[in-house]
């Protein structure tokens, strides 16, 4: 078993994320399923950068543009002033310090 050598931030929808959605879609139930899948978690390259707040600092604004992304790719209805404390109203977001492979081979990256 191998440790890679990143951090990882997991971000978990809360309330207000869900209500945008299900406000942006006209299916309720496909939110309610969204509200139930696994967090999402992004892999970050900080070696010397132990203060989770700063980490997330660093990082919201583009963990917030993927998420509304994920969700819906029209850029006219997402939140047009997107803050750190909006994205820490709309996110539960902790660091993981320890990442383990426990895939067989390579990784493999989508571009």
């Amino acid at each position: 078993m191998k440790t890679v050598n990143r951090l990882a931030i997991v971000a978990s929808p809360r309330m207000p994320y869900l209500e945008w959605a299900r406000a942006t879609s006209g299916d309720p139930s496909v939110v309610e399923a969204a509200s139930e899948s696994f967090p999402s978690i992004y892999l970050v390259n900080e070696p010397n950068e132990f203060d989770p707040d700063r980490l997330i600092q660093k990082h919201f604004a583009m963990i917030f543009e993927e998420q509304l992304n994920s969700w819906h790719r029209d850029e006219s209805i997402w939140p047009k002033r997107r803050t750190l404390a909006m994205f820490k109203e709309w996110f539960e977001a902790k660091v993981i310090d320890m990442v383990w492979d426990l895939g067989q081979g390579p990784i493999e990256a989508d571009e």
